[in-house]
């Protein structure tokens, strides 16, 4: 085994060891620029409040929450260990991830917008210090709507990694993308982002009862040679 996939499998062991740093890891093998890390415990569910353990944690380890879109090399040597079941092992990222983080972002998107509640972003340490206490809601908004879009490019991929899923498919087929949200969006954003959501849903769940009908078929096929 080579030095950076022992290095890799000495650190991912606390990675998969917590749920919400697990599904964090997900992320590192989307095939596009990621926006800003900021975003993703918004994504994923987790209160600013719970997530600076996990930070911590993470500081320690990978460091993929201060990871810049320069070094996306990083991430992408990073991605190619955990797509590969020989070189990943235990560690080798399966549909069943895919599938969780994918309704997490989905209840991200879908769930209507609370009038006055905005995900308490931590503010940038370089700003300086007489703002470091300021509750600055106009920084706070304008990430909230960020991680909306973010959420929008980012739905897609993991639905197409997603295998099948009761509780997911459930979710999409009684739930819509938020419209007030929805409508704060840039124009570009609403007319490709949106419509690839809405296409990418139509398909999981129609990709989903075939291969359950397939299943079926398969299963009265064993039976009646039996």
């Amino acid at each position: 085994m080579h030095a950076w996939d022992q290095y890799l499998h000495a650190e991912l062991k606390n990675y998969f060891a917590d749920l919400c740093l697990t599904d964090l890891l997900t992320f590192v093998t989307y095939p596009n620029l990621l926006w800003d890390w900021i975003h993703m415990w918004p994504l994923l569910g987790l209160a600013q409040s719970d997530a600076i353990e996990k930070e911590e944690m993470d500081r320690r380890g990978l460091h993929l929450m201060g990871l810049k879109q320069i070094f996306d090399a990083y991430r992408h040597m990073l991605s190619q260990f955990l797509t590969d079941r020989e070189r990943a092992g235990r560690y080798h990222l399966t549909s069943e991830h895919y599938t969780r983080v994918a309704l997490r972002i989905a209840k991200y998107l879908f769930e209507p917008k609370k009038p006055g509640k905005i995900y308490q972003y931590k503010l940038p340490s370089e700003w300086t210090w007489y703002r470091q206490e300021h509750d600055d809601k106009i920084f706070r908004e304008r990430k909230a709507k960020e991680a909306f879009q973010a959420g929008l490019q980012y739905l897609p991929f993991f639905l197409e990694e997603a295998g099948p899923n009761d509780e997911l498919i459930s979710y999409l087929k009684t739930n819509k993308l938020d419209p007030i949200r929805a409508q704060e969006l840039p124009r570009i954003a609403w007319a490709e982002d949106k419509t690839k959501v809405e296409r990418t849903v139509e398909a999981y769940i129609k990709a989903s009862f075939l291969y359950v009908d397939s299943l079926l078929s398969l299963i009265v096929l064993h039976t009646s040679e039996i």
